[in-house]
């Protein structure tokens, strides 16, 4: 979602009209940590685990096969099967909140909008955990522990989640923030990014792919990586 990405984008004109315009990406201040499972697998939230193991999974997993029964394998498979039209159906349920949001976004103050807007994406992601959580619940005894297992040992250690505070920007920068939101309203309501950023991104993708690759130079990451 872009309210929590913790990145903000800064078009900047040029004069030249052969020339892109600036884009600034920005690391914004509240990004306040950067978790890594490896590290802290308690910070991983459930919705992260549980939609990555949902991913992962199928019948032939070489760690669950010997583990889960044949209805276990029913109760899992069924809900992935359901996930294109559970996650259209929640989309569409997210989207509706955001706009109805940016609805009434000129009537409050920009701290109760970004905690109304962090409360939904809240509901959402624990709406998210909590689809395949029942599903592992109602497993076998034996494939409960190999599922919790497999996602504890196998899956969290390798997920990164970067925490964002939008409403602490809103105390301290409200501006900023409420110029953040816009382009979030605009994008849910037109499935697009503003034409500005959207020029400018086209831009700078059109004269890239026009440009030879070179070698030496090293692939670029929005979030710092520890070396193991």
């Amino acid at each position: 979602m872009l309210a929590s990405t913790g990145l903000s984008f800064d078009v900047i004109a040029v004069s030249d009209e052969h020339d892109c315009p600036e884009i600034e990406v920005r690391e914004s201040p509240y990004l306040h940590a950067i978790w890594y499972g490896s590290e802290n697998p308690e910070m991983i939230p459930d919705f992260l685990k549980y939609s990555m193991f949902e991913l992962r999974y199928n019948p032939y997993l070489t760690e669950l096969t010997q583990n889960l029964t044949t209805d276990d394998h029913s109760i899992l498979m069924n809900v992935k099967s359901e996930t294109d039209y559970w996650r259209e159906v929640e989309g569409e349920k997210y989207k509706q909140a955001i706009v109805g949001l940016c609805a009434r976004s000129a009537e409050l103050d920009p701290v109760a909008v970004a905690m109304e807007s962090e409360q939904i994406a809240l509901n959402h992601n624990n709406r998210t955990a909590a689809r395949m959580k029942d599903a592992i619940d109602s497993l076998s005894p034996n494939g409960h522990r190999a599922v919790v297992d497999y996602i504890e040992l196998e899956i969290t250690p390798k997920l990164t989640y970067p925490q964002t505070n939008s409403v602490t920007l809103a105390e301290d920068d409200p501006d900023s923030y409420l110029e953040s939101f816009a382009v979030i309203c605009y994008t849910m309501a037109n499935r697009d990014f503003p034409p500005e950023i959207k020029k400018a991104m086209e831009c700078h993708q059109t004269r890239s792919s026009n440009q030879p690759v070179r070698k030496d130079q090293p692939a670029v990451g929005l979030y710092p990586r520890t070396e193991n």
